[in-house]
């Protein structure tokens, strides 16, 4: 009886602890414009459940400074994450005292036993992120953020290349080449091209739509999108503008 009781204890402590190398902490999106809800995802991809233990938070987020700005509350039981199969939490990018955190990098960690998981997350302000999965056929959309740029009108363009890129005066560096694609998408607006002339609203942000073409051959094409805030008192018109996001058509 006593040997039985130490197996069950042994086989306990081996499903709770010794698989972290089967486990995968991730977070999604890992780029996030501000006030966008992010997914915590604790994979479990062992052949046998894993758990998570009660009384202590499943994860928290700490800023660059290594402080925990956020942190869920416990579990009240210790939580079974099944064989292949995902644990997952939303986080509205508020810390605890019910404020939007500003924009920067950081960390999110499990507190899964005697193993440190850990995840990287940025917000990022000027961010244009891609909603959907290119293929030919689909809608996929273009989600932008620039809260100092709130109320500015916008233009989204697209190109073949981020390099050399377009010189704006100020020593910036626009990321899309002026190339036939470039001048396609600041020209030729519905059914292909959606909003992509706007105003970002109060929080600064906005959504633009591609419409890919039912062409077959378009697969594994590569293309990338970009935005600009304007505003005519600034150098060249351009107030802000964003990262160049790539769009792989499958």
């Amino acid at each position: 009886m006593y040997r039985l009781a130490i197996l069950a204890l042994a086989v306990l402590l081996t499903a709770t602890l010794a698989p972290a190398q089967g486990v995968v902490f991730t977070v999604e999106p890992e780029v996030a414009p501000p006030g966008q809800t992010v997914l915590i995802i604790f994979e479990n991809r062992n052949p046998y459940p894993v758990y998570l233990s009660a009384m202590i938070p499943p994860w928290a987020v700490l800023d660059a400074s290594k402080q925990r700005i956020y942190i869920p509350a416990s579990l009240p039981v210790s939580m079974p994450v099944p064989a292949y199969s995902k644990a997952q939490w939303a986080w509205d990018q508020r810390d605890n005292n019910k404020k939007q955190v500003p924009a920067g990098t950081y960390e999110v960690i499990s507190y899964y036993p005697l193993v440190r998981l850990s995840a990287t997350l940025t917000i990022k302000d000027q961010y244009l992120g891609v909603v959907g999965t290119p293929r030919p056929g689909a809608r996929i959309s273009l989600v932008m953020s620039a809260q100092k740029a709130a109320g500015f009108s916008y233009a989204v363009a697209l190109s073949y290349s981020t390099k050399p890129g377009i010189t704006l005066p100020g020593n910036r560096v626009f990321p899309l080449t002026y190339d036939f694609l470039f001048v396609l998408s600041r020209t030729v607006g519905k059914p292909l091209f959606e909003r992509f002339s706007a105003k970002l609203d109060k929080n600064g942000q906005s959504t633009a739509h591609i419409n890919i073409p039912r062409i077959p051959q378009l697969r594994g094409t590569k293309i990338y999108a970009a935005f600009a805030a304007l505003d005519a008192s600034s150098p060249g018109g351009v107030f802000t503008f964003s990262n160049a996001a790539e769009i792989h058509i499958q």
